[in-house]
């Protein structure tokens, strides 16, 4: 059997405000991902999904107007080489607009890849994660809430318990109708009061009690 020597009920106390501050945290931890993960699932779709298409659309157009003006400067290029025309020296510049084009075009494409990828996961996995942790919460309150119950219960009962001690630690009361509660206090264990003729013959007997000599 396990025992304890409890001589404060503060313990208890202490351990249960220690608890309740557990469950506090672990509710705001647990009920709080469901709200993150639907904040996080509606800035995808709302805005990034939008906001990446149509960032996809106009780098590709400017992707396909530097493409245009470079194949425009080459075909000078070649023209001022057979002299067919007034013709272009390089075609170096057009290049690199367009190498900026194609750059920024690609990465549109892969940040909107990226934002399909984490719906999907969103959609999939993260709904069954979001139902555990609901169902964590709830029984981790419902556990908690009876535990604190039985720690208010267990107060109340070692409280109970040291005032019921500490009442009797003094001296017992005398039983009603007792010698010691009708006339003082009690005689001494193995003593009786001499009854009053005893006490009368035996002064009569006594030589040195001063009484009359027999004849």
């Amino acid at each position: 059997m396990t025992s304890a020597n409890i001589s404060d009920p503060e313990v208890i106390r202490d351990f249960r405000s220690h608890l309740a501050n557990f469950l506090k945290l672990s509710s705001a931890a647990l009920g709080g991902r469901a709200s993150d993960l639907n904040r996080a699932r509606d800035w995808l779709r709302t805005e990034q999904l939008p906001h990446w298409k149509s960032q996809q659309f106009r780098r590709e157009e400017t992707y396909q107007n530097a493409r245009r003006l470079w194949l425009e400067a080459e075909a000078a290029v070649v023209e001022g080489m057979t002299g067919r025309g007034p013709g272009k020296a390089s075609s170096i510049e057009e290049r690199v607009d367009m190498d900026k084009a194609r750059r920024r075009r690609d990465e549109a494409d892969e940040k909107l890849a990226l934002v399909r990828r984490w719906l999907v996961r969103l959609d999939q996995d993260g709904e069954p994660l979001m139902q555990a942790c609901q169902g964590h919460d709830f029984d981790i309150k419902d556990r908690g809430a009876r535990a604190l119950a039985q720690l208010d219960h267990l107060v109340e009962s070692v409280q109970s318990y040291l005032d019921l001690k500490a009442g009797g630690s003094g001296p017992m009361p005398a039983a009603p109708g007792s010698a010691a509660g009708a006339s003082g206090p009690a005689l001494a264990a193995g003593s009786a009061e001499p009854h009053p003729a005893t006490a009368t013959s035996a002064e009569s007997d006594d030589p040195a009690g001063g009484g009359p000599c027999p004849a």
